[in-house]
Formats: structure tokens, sequence, C-alpha cells
């Protein structure tokens, strides 16, 4: 447990600390990952449009100095799937994938990685805008074996933006 709140933290300390730097095209590839982890779907969850399904679903990217953050995600209906990885400089990189959902605009998903050789998983929050996704951060607290934010009312969306690119222009090690 102190070994995955270890992990989790050296993600959110990397990721916060950061300024954003990402250069990128708009483009709507998609790619399909499956997974059989989901967060339970909030009674809030508003229905979805087709053209704000197509937008979400791509890839995204953001390289800061030697950190490189990616995904790939796909949405149906409200549901999103994907992959996501953390590859941090002269840190421990994480990979795994991603099942959640959108609510209004917040991408919440619950992030099944493996750091460490050890398999762990936590939210993951980002703000969607066109063309882009910009990190949730805040403080987390371990429930059971999951890393949750503490208030997810709280999470702030700052500088940490994964801009989305092309599939065909995404790094292999991260499809």
């Amino acid at each position: 447990m102190i070994k995955m709140m270890s992990i989790a933290a050296i993600i959110l300390i990397t990721a916060c600390n950061q300024p954003s730097k990402a250069t990128t095209e708009t483009s709507s590839s998609t790619s399909q990952t499956d997974t059989n982890t989901s967060l339970p779907p909030s009674p809030e969850t508003s229905p979805v449009t087709e053209n704000e399904a197509k937008v979400l679903t791509g890839c995204y990217m953001q390289v800061l100095k030697r950190d490189t953050f990616a995904t790939t995600l796909v949405q149906q209906g409200n549901k999103v799937t994907g992959k996501l990885s953390f590859n941090n400089y002269e840190k421990d990189a994480s990979s795994g994938t991603v099942t959640g959902n959108i609510e209004n605009g917040i991408v919440k998903l619950l992030y099944t990685f493996n750091a460490e050789g050890m398999t762990s998983k936590m939210e993951v929050y980002f703000k969607h805008e066109p063309g882009k996704l910009t990190r949730g951060t805040g403080p987390m607290e371990p429930k059971g074996d999951l890393m949750v934010f503490k208030d997810p009312a709280t999470v702030a969306y700052n500088n940490n933006t994964m801009m989305q690119i092309p599939c065909e222009q995404l790094p292999g090690k991260y499809k």
C-alpha cells in the first residue's frame, strides 16, 4: 500500500510541477482498447452527443522536458476506455488501461497501471476541451486498493495539458 501511494505521489508531483509546452495538431483518428474495470456511473451523467464523442476519441500527448505523457481514448456514449502512459525521465514510468465516463466535460477515469513490477489503481480526471485534455490534480487518499481524490469537487485543472495529435504520430510504445 505504501509503495502504491509513493508511485501515485511521484506521478502527481511530476505532473503538477511542470509547465506545459506541448505542440501538436488535431485529428479525429481512433484506436480501441478493451478493459474490464470501470468507475460507477454518476447520477448526474448527461447524455453525450455523437459530435462530442468524436471530438474526445483520439490520441493525446504532452512532452515536458524529458517526460512524456500520452493517452489513446475511445468514447462510446458517455463511456470512455483507452490506454494511458506516464514516461518520467529518471523516475518510475507507468502504463496501463483506463476506463470511466465523461460528465459535463470532465473525463473521470480509473487508471489500472504497472509500475515497479506492481499493478496499482488510481483515479485520474481530465477536463476535456476540443483538441486537449487538462489533467486534474488534488489531494488523494487510499480507498481499499485504489487511490482516489479526497474531494472530487476541489480537483484543479491547471497547466498539465495533453494536446490531441494524429494517432499515427503517437510513438508505438504509447499505443
